[in-house]
């Protein structure tokens, strides 16, 4: 397996992970803030879809940062749109997204092969974050 190959198994490693479990149906029964929250948990399953289809060989790092930076708009509208109640949560994707950010911004200071497992990494850190913070804010939108 090549370099570019690792790396594009590590993204999809996030959207294997994440998409079931913030894929859901999502109703406006319990008014705007709920409908919101749900919204916001959309734009997140859709970004981090859009990270994982991204081909590095083809499009290039600057189109994994310019769809991670989609990922991080995403977790920042589900952490306004459920306000304090998942405060902890959101603190730990936060501090997962700004290790995964680490990793892309070091893609060019080492070889592919090595930027490909620690992005892969931390990723999954990040999948783990990001699962807590689904399991947390599921009730929203069940």
């Amino acid at each position: 397996m090549t370099g570019t190959q690792h790396l594009r198994t590590a993204l999809g490693a996030l959207v294997v992970v994440a998409l079931p479990l913030v894929a859901g149906a999502c109703g406006d029964d319990d008014g705007d803030e709920s409908a919101r929250a749900c919204d916001a948990r959309t734009d997140l399953s859709s970004s981090v879809e859009a990270l994982g289809d991204i081909d590095v060989a083809a499009e290039g790092t600057d189109a994994i940062r310019s769809t991670f930076d989609d990922v991080v708009a995403s977790v920042d509208e589900l952490a306004e749109a459920t306000g304090d109640r998942l405060e902890d949560e959101i603190n730990a994707v936060r501090s997962e997204v700004d290790d995964v950010q680490a990793a892309v911004g070091a893609i060019g200071e080492q070889s592919v092969a090595a930027s490909a497992e620690l992005l892969g990494a931390e990723v999954g850190e990040l999948t783990e974050a990001a699962t807590a913070l689904v399991d947390e804010a599921s009730s929203t939108c069940d």
